[in-house]
């Protein structure tokens, strides 16, 4: 019984997902126009998850933050090819900083060390997209 709710459930999800049974075998459509623009929104945020430890790197170095990216410990190599981020703000004792991918219209933001967040991110540290 258990095994059974549990392939139904698994099958549920799947069918949720955008998936179909297909020669017996479970396959989830990649192509599809959402799981893409989920997958560029992941990036975007990973990146900037990314820059938030080259940043806390460096001011482990130099007791502040910079807004030049390029002095930042690998340069941009955290960025993944096609997102671009903009000029890192500096406000107060943090930063703020923004990314856009060309495959989605979604802006992802996020701030760090101030009082001040940066739509659409809400919590410090959190990155957040809309």
């Amino acid at each position: 019984m258990k095994r059974t709710m549990m392939m139904i459930g698994t099958s549920l999800l799947i069918a949720a997902c955008g998936g179909s049974k297909a020669d017996g075998a479970y396959k989830v459509d990649t192509a599809s126009a959402e799981f893409r623009e989920a997958r560029v929104l992941s990036r975007m945020k990973m990146d900037l998850l990314n820059l938030v430890t080259t940043e806390e790197t460096y001011f482990n170095d130099h007791m502040k933050y910079t807004a030049n990216v390029k002095s930042l410990a690998g340069g941009l190599g955290f960025l993944t090819p096609g997102n671009s981020i903009s000029p890192i703000t500096l406000v107060g004792g943090g930063w703020t900083a923004t990314i856009q991918n060309p495959n989605t219209r979604q802006v992802c933001a996020i701030f760090v060390g101030t009082k001040t967040p940066i739509p659409p991110a809400t919590k410090e540290g959190v990155p957040a997209c809309r």
